[in-house]
């Protein structure tokens, strides 16, 4: 599937105005550490609407939790639905949501930029580097550190950059890399996408589950998979390969709904 014209422009444009505000920036990459007991405040900046690149902020999130068990954690996120799915992780203090229509109403938008200025944090940590929506919170908002992956397309004024070297393949697990800000080394095993599911969540998925499959279910040892195969553009995989994947799949495994 061919990527929509416009939102092909929309990133060249995008592209373009980075690069001309990067020119007028003296980030550079550097390995200055930060102390993780000064630390007692985080943001983490991640102004997006996807559900899925929302829970890939979780093994960070988790990391953080583990070196620095006292940090209370403040995400900004752009759906608000991501409150119900991050708030149960360790740490974290509260979601701050920033819906589109906000670039609409200008006076709400002063007032979301009020009190996010309220606030000021030990530490920022812009997820995205060179996105334009994670450039402009980082730039509004009040933290002593401000830190990202280098980016030469970046603008905004960081006290701390890291390298990218691409440790992880996996997406969920690249943000891994800012924990070189605190001297750590980068996890590399028992790393996994999580949410906390709660015990009453459990119950209504198991309930909504049999009525999906029709009580089928007869007893424990069938395993159930679920597939999420949808995506945008030229990240869809087609139809036919999921077929030939799930034909894989039960040849492999005869308990398999």
């Amino acid at each position: 599937m061919k990527i929509p014209l416009h939102v092909l422009a929309r990133k060249k444009t995008t592209d373009f105005i980075n690069k001309i505000f990067s020119s007028f920036s003296n980030n550079e990459a550097c390995i200055q550490y930060i102390d993780k007991d000064e630390i007692k405040t985080i943001l983490i900046i991640r102004p997006n609407y996807r559900i899925g690149n929302l829970i890939f902020l979780t093994p960070l999130i988790n990391e953080l939790n583990k070196h620095l068990p006292e940090a209370k954690i403040d995400i900004i996120v752009g759906m608000k639905l991501a409150g119900e799915i991050l708030a149960p992780l360790p740490n974290i203090n509260k979601i701050i949501s920033i819906p589109r229509e906000l670039l609409l109403k200008p006076l709400e938008m002063y007032q979301f930029i009020k009190q996010t200025r309220a606030q000021k944090y030990d530490l920022a940590l812009n997820i995205m580097g060179a996105s334009s929506s994670s450039q402009l919170v980082t730039s509004i908002i009040k933290a002593k550190y401000k830190a990202a992956y280098y980016n030469e397309k970046s603008w905004t004024t960081l006290t701390h950059t890291v390298e990218y070297l691409n440790t992880h393949k996996h997406i969920g697990l690249q943000s891994l890399e800012l924990l070189k800000l605190f001297d750590l080394n980068v996890p590399m095993t028992n790393l996994k996408l999580d949410i906390k599911i709660t015990e009453k969540e459990t119950k209504i998925a198991k309930e909504d589950l049999k009525l999906v499959l029709k009580n089928k279910i007869t007893d424990e040892k069938t395993k159930i998979i679920a597939l999420f195969r949808n995506a945008r553009f030229d990240k869809k995989i087609a139809d036919e390969w999921w077929k030939e994947w799930i034909d894989e799949l039960k040849r492999l495994e005869n308990n398999i709904v």
